[in-house]
């Protein structure tokens, strides 16, 4: 009983903490889109992915995602099994943009938790924040954190385990994963189509 206990009270307190920071991050992001609105000019909007220059002032914050990523080494040495250990959680989120008008999600900024204070870095890939809107587990908000291989250039939206067995969802199509943005599989399978691309890459160390 005592341990059940234990574990329900932590749960709260991941919770609780998980709405603080999603809280803090959104007003980050809209504190950013509203002195982006004072910059916004004819000849730069159409980088935000927007209509016109009058419409920054309808973009709002919408959902926010913490970011791993899986290194370049750690993923060369793969060779089956739990892919938990090579996930590695960082202190930076996404957060999506959408058009409050229409609720289409335009792009996503990137911030970074600093000394408990969140900073937006500046935008982020604009097709993987619409990749995340198009996606099964996002759409039921199951999403829990997005998780990058920097080095292949690959974005996953992590969702909660299915039979013990971490679930993907592809952010991008790839002929090498054979995969559609959307598409649901076990983790260690898209992980496992990756290590002998791993093995020949011989760009960045990430």
């Amino acid at each position: 009983m005592k341990k059940i206990f234990a574990l329900f009270i932590a749960c709260a307190l991941i919770t609780s903490l998980h709405a603080q920071n999603t809280g803090q991050a959104k007003a980050a992001t809209d504190s950013f889109l509203k002195t982006l609105a004072a910059t916004v000019t004819k000849e730069n909007y159409k980088m935000l992915g927007i209509d016109s220059s009058m419409n920054v002032a309808t973009l709002k914050a919408d959902k926010v995602l913490p970011t791993s990523l899986i290194q370049l080494d750690a993923l060369k040495q793969y060779q089956g099994g739990d892919i938990q250990p090579l996930i590695i959680p960082i202190n930076r989120y996404v957060c999506t943009i959408i058009d409050s008008r229409s609720g289409k999600t335009i792009t996503m900024v990137d911030l970074e938790l600093i000394k408990e204070r969140f900073v937006v870095k500046g935008f982020a890939n604009a097709g993987i924040a619409k990749a995340l809107a198009q996606t099964e587990g996002f759409v039921s908000n199951k999403t829990t954190s997005i998780v990058r291989i920097p080095s292949l250039n690959f974005y996953f939206a992590a969702l909660p385990a299915v039979n013990g067995k971490l679930q993907f969802a592809s952010l991008q199509q790839s002929d090498l994963l054979h995969t559609r943005i959307g598409e649901i599989r076990d983790a260690d399978l898209f992980v496992k189509l990756l290590v002998s691309t791993a093995n020949t890459y011989n760009g960045l160390p990430w």
